[in-house]
């Protein structure tokens, strides 16, 4: 039989985050203002049209703003930086936001623990 593996073709449109922050879990301090960062990275094998919005999708909503828009075309392989505004919850416990790159490319989150 034949075991050579098919070739691997990536989706026509698909991401990465490749840097997030704040770390997974990371501690922060009750009612602290922070930035939450994702950068994230067109792998798919076309590119994504000026326009596509990354939107809020569910958790606890640490943030006001619900969607930012990458305004720039993104080709493959190129990156666009979202930095969000986000406010820790007064009261303790384990915190989760998800986001959603429009088109369900890919999704990005946060978790942090309030002290």
């Amino acid at each position: 039989t034949d075991t050579t593996p098919e070739p691997v073709t990536p989706a026509s449109y698909s991401c990465s985050v490749i840097n997030r922050s704040p770390e997974h879990l990371a501690e922060v301090k009750g009612g602290t203002h922070f930035d939450i960062k994702w950068v994230i990275v067109n792998i798919g094998a076309k590119a994504w049209d000026a326009g596509i919005d990354v939107k809020y999708s569910g958790g606890e909503k640490l943030t006001k703003t619900t969607v930012v828009e990458i305004p720039k075309q993104l080709k493959t392989n190129e990156s666009y930086t979202v930095v969000l505004d986000a406010v820790a919850p007064t009261k303790k416990g384990r915190y989760e936001m998800g986001w959603v790159v429009q088109g369900q490319y890919c999704y990005m989150y946060v978790v942090i623990l309030v002290k």
